[in-house]
């Protein structure tokens, strides 16, 4: 409920809480926290039960498999190692729900031919939402663009 004078009330289209700031919370939080009321407006109730949920954010590695782009028909990609171990964190919640499959490593042929190099710095082509502090072992594998024969195509 809102009270206030017709000119006021005609205006209101929503209620907000006052400002509140929470630092280090480990545990989901349950608060009442007081509704903002301008000067000439009264809300009813005056305050709002407000639950702060918390995930506990744990590790996990998993392997990911590097794979060639855009190569010609007669030449494939051969890293040494194949996969590359990802470690991420992620909350309790969804620690069961990610997996290897949603993260992906491309290489693509243009990029191998411009490093100049036979090593290659890796990097994820796609990753899942909700990861964070992602390193990548090893950061740069062997590479070997290998000429395939007519045959084995």
């Amino acid at each position: 409920m809102v009270y206030a004078p017709k000119r006021l009330l005609d205006t209101i289209t929503a209620a907000f809480t006052e400002p509140l700031r929470l630092d280090d919370i480990t545990d989901t939080l349950k608060l009442r926290v007081p509704l903002y009321a301008p000067k000439g407006i009264k809300f009813i109730p005056s305050s709002v039960e407000t639950v702060f949920p918390v995930d506990i954010y744990t590790e996990k590695t998993v392997e990911v498999p590097i794979k060639g782009v855009n190569f010609p028909v007669d030449k494939t990609l051969r890293a040494f190692p194949s996969k590359v171990s990802v470690t991420f964190q992620v909350g309790l919640s969804r620690f069961r729900q990610v997996e290897a499959e949603d993260f992906q490593c491309n290489v693509s042929y243009e990029d191998l031919l411009k490093t100049g190099s036979e090593k290659y710095q890796v990097r994820l082509n796609r990753l899942p939402k909700d990861v964070a502090h992602i390193r990548i072992n090893p950061e740069y594998v062997d590479f070997l663009i290998e000429q395939i024969s007519s045959y084995d195509y």
